[in-house]
């Protein structure tokens, strides 16, 4: 048995797939509900010490922490139109929802053509406001104790950022109008992400989360091919920048990826987030063809299991998904989303608290208690 690791050790380690003392537990708290009943306060625009004293409160082995550009990211720099509307950086309109947070919603793409897209100034990377929530994370994240956590940098990919800044259907036109648009944009972005996630190692964080949703329920947004052609290529850049900086990297990506996931691992993802269940991604599988080469972060079912008032469903869920992907190591447990607005904060607790009780090295969990429970049998 190993010693007694910190978080920030913990976590890391994982990330490489390497030997921890127990399995990390990391989520998105998306959900103002948690800041209001750990915290006692708002977190409104998703400021990085909240999120640091948040997942140490709850007991998680990092917090997650977005550049200020980050798409769809409300934040104060933002062009504010009026109280609830403001602009990004691409000419998107978003609008603030309470059901967002910490996300607006994008009510009006910014980018139809290629002349938009030559009118788009990117912030410059080396801008340290950027970064100003990163640090401050860092600074109550890493104190030099046996509770210092992880700081995770969010950014994005530059799928995501089109398909926001675009709106599926301008992409899709695009896609068939002027690819030679869509490649040079892709390319661009990709940079772009890369270098701010560079600037943001630089400020202390010890990962980085692309967030790049490339899937739906039934598989990918747009074709695996499209993919390949327009996106993979300039994504595989973007990682070899960052591993530059020797930090391992987390991919995201909700939906059914299973057509291009084989090439996001050969291309130099070290940790794949989130494996929906709700989309057909099922973890003991993906652990079985890739867990040799890649992390696993999830993924305990936040559409269905998660919201329950069945609370042992919660714990059956957790040891069952311990079971099937920490087995041998490079596992962080997680949802397959996020602590959603959904999620009650109780569940949440229950969640931690099962992954607490269970995630210790060597594992030694119960056998299908989810058949024993739904049958009224004894319980373990």
């Amino acid at each position: 048995m190993l010693t007694e690791m910190t978080p920030l050790e913990r976590f890391v380690r994982a990330l490489r797939r390497e030997p921890t003392d127990r399995v990390p537990v990391f989520d998105v708290p998306n959900n103002p509900a948690l800041f209001r009943e750990v915290l006692g306060a708002e977190n409104r625009l998703s400021e990085g010490r909240p999120h640091a004293q948040l997942s140490r409160a709850l007991g998680m082995d990092a917090c997650m922490v977005v550049d200020r550009f980050y798409t769809g990211i409300i934040a104060s720099e933002r062009d504010w139109r009026d109280a609830t509307t403001f602009l990004d950086e691409y000419g998107v309109e978003y609008r603030v929802s309470d059901a967002s947070w910490p996300l607006a919603m994008p009510t009006k793409p910014g980018i139809v053509s290629r002349d938009d897209w030559a009118r788009v100034v990117l912030p410059d990377v080396r801008e340290q406001h950027r970064y100003r929530e990163i640090r401050s994370a860092v600074s109550v994240a890493h104190r030099g104790r046996s509770d210092d956590i992880a700081v995770v940098a969010g950014v994005r990919g530059a799928f995501s950022t089109m398909n926001i800044a675009m709106g599926i259907e301008n992409l899709s036109i695009a896609l068939y109008d002027d690819p030679e648009f869509v490649l040079e944009m892709s390319r661009a972005l990709s940079r772009y992400w890369g270098e701010c996630a560079i600037m943001a190692v630089e400020a202390g964080a010890d990962a980085v989360f692309i967030a790049n949703d490339l899937g739906q329920n039934t598989g990918t947004i747009i074709s695996p091919d499209d993919l390949r052609r327009f996106f993979l290529p300039p994504l595989f850049e973007q990682l070899a920048m960052i591993h530059e900086t020797r930090v391992p990297v987390v991919f995201h990506s909700c939906g059914n990826i299973a057509a291009v996931l084989g090439e996001l691992v050969d291309g130099g993802i070290d940790c794949y987030n989130n494996v929906q269940v709700s989309a057909g991604m099922d973890i003991a599988s993906v652990k079985a063809s890739y867990g040799d080469s890649v992390a696993l972060m999830g993924n305990v079912d936040s559409t269905n299991i998660m919201p329950s008032a069945d609370h042992d469903a919660i714990e059956d869920a957790v040891i069952e998904t311990l079971r099937a992907a920490a087995v041998g190591g490079g596992h962080i447990l997680a949802t397959d989303h996020s602590f959603h607005q959904g999620i009650p904060v109780e569940n949440v607790r229950i969640f931690l608290d099962a992954g607490a009780r269970w995630g210790a090295y060597p594992l030694d969990l119960p056998e299908y208690r989810i058949s024993r429970g739904r049958e009224g049998g004894a319980r373990q």
